[in-house]
């Protein structure tokens, strides 16, 4: 007979924790992998032992991605998307607020909680000077219902309205073309 402290509760994805210390160079080498993630028992083990995103040093970058995608625009599944940049500025918000917005997206994700979620290949929490920058990677082109339902699932507009958040959305496409043209360079293409 199986009991219920033996049970496991499966995701509806298997998601990917994955980081980037400070002080590192290639956006595209640097990311190492932690843990997959396919059951709510995991899931709450891993964060319940993983440090909140405010005690992180500047630089620092926790993702959080469907397996097999990671946080680079030139993946198949995110170059035809865009990405959704929420700014929590620190100066404005406190660190339980920005520590509940970086629970709920977790939870959000994990527990398939936002109407679109088919649709986001994961999330980036990325410590600035100023606070901490979280964005939603979306394999679709930009779509204002997607950020009206993040917004909604998260509780932004309170925030927003009260401007402690910033929020911006950039085309993935667009991206690797402002940053071919500042560098001369390609970035590595992810596959």
């Amino acid at each position: 007979m199986t009991s219920i402290y033996n049970q496991h509760y499966p995701l509806n994805n298997t998601w990917t924790l994955s980081y980037k210390s400070i002080n590192k160079n290639d956006w595209s080498k640097d990311f190492k992998n932690v843990i997959d993630i396919n059951d709510i028992e995991t899931f709450w083990k891993v964060f319940n032992n993983i440090k909140d995103i405010v005690e992180l040093e500047y630089g620092f970058v926790y993702t959080f991605f469907k397996r097999g995608i990671g946080a680079m625009w030139e993946h198949p599944k995110n170059i035809d998307g865009h990405t959704i940049h929420i700014y929590l500025n620190k100066n404005n918000m406190s660190n339980e607020e920005q520590i509940s917005l970086y629970t709920d997206t977790l939870i959000a994700l994990a527990g398939n909680t936002i109407n679109c979620s088919k649709y986001i290949n994961g999330v980036t929490f990325d410590k600035k000077f100023s606070g901490v920058k979280i964005s939603f990677w979306i394999s679709v082109p930009q779509n204002h219902h997607m950020l009206s339902e993040i917004k909604k699932v998260l509780g932004l507009y309170k925030f927003e309205k009260e401007r402690k958040v910033y929020i911006s959305m950039d085309d993935n496409k667009q991206q690797i073309t402002n940053m071919n043209n500042k560098t001369n360079k390609k970035r590595p293409v992810f596959i």
